[in-house]
This record gives structure tokens, C-alpha cells and sequence, in this order.
């Protein structure tokens, strides 16, 4: 698959950022782009109050792949299977989080 990522494209995905509360990100994207994409996010006034869940498919090793969003200043991840409960879980257990981080 070819990347078409630009700055100016990320700068306008940052910009939509920063009218959210919560994003989902693909972790099919690089580590690195992932974890610059959420630390330019939050320098933004909203940007820094949403919550960034990293999407990722089966894992054998959850830890671990908690532990590699966690450095990319992600506050989650939903793995495969989906479920509503998993994602109110995780979104509860997110905004939680971010509410204690930030009083």
C-alpha cells in the first residue's frame, strides 16, 4: 500500500483533531507516525484533552502491545474482536484516566 501522508495532510488531520473528544487511529500506520501524530494533537487546545485509542487486530501478546501504544502516548487500545462492551469499557476506563491526569 502506498503512503500518501503529507505535513499539510497531517497538519489538516491535526486541525479535525482538534475538534474531537475521542480518535481512533489505525495501527497499520508506523509506530513513530503515530506517536508524532499524538503528541502534535495535543499541543493543540482540544487535541490535549482527547482520549487516542489505537485500533489493532489479534494479538498474541497484549501486554505488550499495551505497553508500544502506551509510549506512543495513546491512553488505549481496542483489539479484535470488537464489541460495544469492550468499547464502553475501554472509553470509561479511558476518560478516567484523563480526568485524573488532569485535575
Amino acid at each position: 500500500m502506498a503512503r500518501h501522508d503529507t505535513s499539510e495532510e497531517a497538519g489538516a488531520a491535526i486541525e479535525v483533531v482538534a475538534q474531537l473528544d475521542l480518535v481512533f487511529l489505525s495501527d497499520s500506520f508506523p509506530p513513530d507516525d503515530v506517536q508524532g501524530f499524538i503528541t502534535r494533537s495535543r499541543q493543540t487546545k482540544k487535541g490535549k484533552d482527547a482520549v487516542y485509542i489505537v485500533v489493532k487486530g489479534r494479538e498474541q501478546d497484549q501486554l505488550d502491545a499495551l505497553l508500544q501504544v502506551f509510549a506512543q502516548g495513546a491512553d488505549g487500545c481496542l483489539f479484535e474482536p470488537y464489541s460495544v462492551d469492550n468499547l464502553t469499557a475501554l472509553i470509561d476506563a479511558a476518560n478516567g484516566t484523563r480526568s485524573v491526569a488532569l485535575d
